[in-house]
């Protein structure tokens, strides 16, 4: 979709309840919260909101929606609607989440009994087209998945329509309307008044098609100059017209989108405004919208405060020279530390796919410091308190003599306590227990900020540890196999979980040995089986 650059600002007005019906039924319904709470909807209207405000790049923006009370439409003709199955609950359930994210980010929210979300924007449409706000310079654009608004396009207003691929949106001026559908926008109404709307239960004539209803309109204009001529259309048109002709007043009623409610906004309440981004990081991690949050910073650039909740993204610059420190520098702080935090950052995880070190020393007298390894010794105290990053693909690097009883994995433990998670990297437990935004690859100018977060991760998992209710039957089974009596999934990581991870590194370290002839003799063997066989 392409949107022409004009001198006008461009004002968006975003039809929620067609937006968030589509997204329903656009994702799968797995799309949950650690909780369980279904958030499919709501992420497919906040992917849309964010592809939205990145095409148009808005100077106001504003959301409407309905309500759960009658329209003005139901009140005169109770069928209103009447053919459609009852909403979905789990859909019901998401539309307070959509607000909840439309407010973290300051976007107005606009809603009236007796009227749908059309009747707003076509209401907001006549302002900006030929009310208060028609000198105001204003490009008006609406985002919606519903067809009905159509009918609201002028020069100067335009209508989006997701089209396919839930992202693709579809811009409708004039002519791509009458492309669409083979009449013009000021047509649409006495178009439904003859043909109906199923999905909204308007009656219509009965008896006439979509392709007459277009060719009459194309030669009379509307539908009060068909009546006119009715003694001109063929004997058939002439009974059905004659005979619905009540039916498709009302319809034309039902149709017609409210231009002139009151509206209680003045056009300052809708201009974009900054807004929190450490709400919407909660709002997202309560979501779990890890995915989301890079589309934040492609959109509104990364924040370069100190003071933000790491937002800020720093690359790695070439010219930067990295003080790297040597295995012997780690033996001697390893000698002074009552406490070290160790982030190991594989291959995979590492901006050049050279694996580092980030280590913190703290030290027995007092005070601490970081560093930066390519290598690290293999001993670490009996009496020293270590927290690791990743010490399950660690271990299968090099053999680690610790203390189980004073070591802690952020990584086992993620797993320990989420036993369905899939697969984590840094930026997900960050993200999950520190609120802390990284990328995908980690720099060694991030140092501080990865042991500020490995820290942060341990403190929010064990806080979460110990609020998990366990079965009878689990914690009844730590108890007899671990002899603990208190903090049980840390024990499990302690004793079970830490020190297996060894064992499997080692494997992957040593591998397996087999036996080459054994081998051979068992492919010679069954070779003959085979040839045997097939005799």
């Amino acid at each position: 979709m392409n949107i022409q650059k004009t001198s006008k600002d461009v004002f968006l007005a975003i039809d929620a309840n067609a937006i968030v019906h589509r997204a329903f039924h656009a994702y799968p319904s797995t799309l949950q919260t650690e909780d369980g709470v279904q958030v499919n909807a709501v992420y497919g209207f906040t992917v849309m909101l964010l592809e939205a405000l990145k095409q148009f790049h808005p100077e106001y923006v504003l959301c409407a929606f309905d309500t759960k009370a009658p329209t003005f439409r139901h009140i005169e003709f109770a069928e209103y609607k009447g053919t459609r199955k009852p909403t979905d609950q789990s859909l019901l359930d998401q539309f307070p989440l959509v607000e909840e994210v439309l407010k973290a980010f300051n976007i107005p929210i606009i809603k009236q009994e007796g009227f749908e979300a059309d009747d707003i924007l076509g209401t907001i449409s006549k302002m900006v087209d030929s009310g208060k706000w028609k000198n105001e310079n204003l490009d008006f654009y609406i985002l919606s998945g519903d067809r009905d608004l159509l009918q609201l396009v002028k020069n100067d207003i335009r209508v989006c329509l997701p089209a396919g691929n839930f992202k693709n949106l579809v811009l409708y001026d004039t002519d791509e309307v009458f492309k669409y559908i083979g009449v013009y926008p000021n047509q649409i109404i006495d178009y439904k008044a003859i043909v109906g709307d199923a999905s909204d239960n308007i009656p219509g004539i009965k008896g006439i098609g979509g392709k007459t209803a277009v060719d009459l309109l194309k030669e009379y204009g509307d539908m009060d100059e068909i009546y006119k001529n009715i003694s001109k259309l063929k004997p058939r048109l002439q009974v059905l017209f004659g005979e619905g002709i009540e039916q498709a007043e009302m319809s034309r009623m039902l149709a017609t989108i409210e231009q002139d409610m009151h509206v209680d906004i003045h056009l300052e309440d809708c201009r974009t405004k900054d807004f929190d981004r450490s709400n919407v990081l909660e709002m997202f991690k309560k979501f779990s919208f890890r995915s989301l949050m890079t589309k934040i910073e492609d959109l509104f650039g990364k924040e370069e405060s100190s003071d933000s909740p790491q937002l800020s993204i720093f690359g790695t610059n070439s010219n930067t020279e990295i003080d790297w420190q040597s295995v012997e520098i780690f033996k001697e702080l390893t000698g002074r530390s009552k406490e070290m935090i160790i982030g190991y950052v594989s291959k995979e995880e590492s901006y050049n796919g050279e694996p580092f070190y980030v280590v913190r020393f703290n030290f027995v007298g007092g005070g601490s410091q970081d560093s930066l390894f390519k290598e690290i010794d293999t001993q670490i105290p009996q009496d020293c308190i270590t927290t690791f990053y990743n010490w399950e693909e660690l271990t299968a690097q090099k053999h680690i003599v610790l203390n189980y009883d004073k070591s802690f994995d952020t990584m086992l433990f993620a797993h320990t306590i989420s036993s369905g998670k899939k697969t984590l990297t840094f930026k997900d437990l960050a993200f999950d227990y520190a609120g802390k935004i990284f990328e995908e690859k980690l720099s060694p100018l991030r140092m501080t900020d990865i042991l500020d977060a490995i820290v942060e991760i341990r403190e929010k998992e064990t806080k979460k540890a110990n609020e998990t209710e366990l079965y009878e039957y689990t914690l009844k089974s730590i108890k007899e196999y671990l002899k603990v009596d208190g903090d049980y999934l840390i024990n499990v990581l302690k004793k079970v979980e830490m020190p297996v991870a060894e064992i499997l590194g080692k494997m992957e370290r040593r591998g397996i040995k087999i036996d080459a002839g054994y081998l051979k003799a068992l492919d010679t063997e069954v070779k003959s089986t085979m040839d045997r066989l097939s005799k």
